[in-house]
């Protein structure tokens, strides 16, 4: 009986370890420096958990408003950085800030901020590129800075540097799926521990 149960406990322990883990990805906003860019902006790391392959993961969320020193400007404006898969190009993230004018003043022009973002598991469905200004960036699995990216065009037309900073980090085993890993190699220690010599 007990080499029953622990053949059994080792074909689990297998099973867990060598299942695919599930996937995330992250996001993280940051006030780079003061004053600040955006009135309203509140720091943020948001982990995502990735849908089947056949679904999108997405998230929106407004991120604040800016006065800027203008007496007039485009009544909206968007900038995405789509992540790529390596070796393939197929975008698998595709990370957007848009900006929507609410309201003038003298000699100013409001605008509210928005943050979008849209992810496809391997295999999914594609991703298309967004209409506007987008900058292309080879996913590492690491967190990476793509402020400069992002705000590019509004440097360029503004001249102002927003004071705010923006990272993602794409396809990172979710924590749940690390514990059933470790959970499986653990009972393939324990089953080979016990075989009898």
């Amino acid at each position: 009986m007990r080499r029953v149960s622990s053949t059994i406990g080792a074909t689990i322990a297998i099973a867990l370890a060598v299942a695919p883990a599930a996937r995330a990805d992250r996001i993280v906003g940051v006030e780079d420096s003061s004053p600040p860019f955006l009135i309203g902006f509140t720091p943020f790391d948001i982990t995502l958990p990735e849908g089947s392959s056949f679904d999108f993961e997405s998230l929106s969320m407004p991120i604040g408003t800016a006065t800027l020193p203008f007496s007039s400007g485009p009544s909206s404006a968007s900038s995405s950085v789509a992540l790529t898969d390596p070796g393939t190009g197929r975008i698998s993230d595709l990370l957007s800030v848009s900006a929507t004018q609410t309201g003038t003043g003298p000699g100013s022009v409001t605008y509210s901020f928005e943050l979008d973002f849209v992810s496809t598991g391997p295999g999914g469905p594609v991703i298309d590129p967004p209409g506007g200004f987008v900058t292309y960036v080879t996913e590492t699995g690491r967190l990476q800075d793509v402020s400069d990216a992002l705000f590019a065009p509004f440097i360029d037309r503004t001249g102002i540097t927003p004071t705010i900073g923006f990272l993602v980090q794409s396809d990172i085993p979710e924590p749940a799926s690390l514990v059933v890993l470790g959970g499986g190699l653990l009972g393939l220690a324990g089953a080979r521990r016990r075989r009898p010599s």
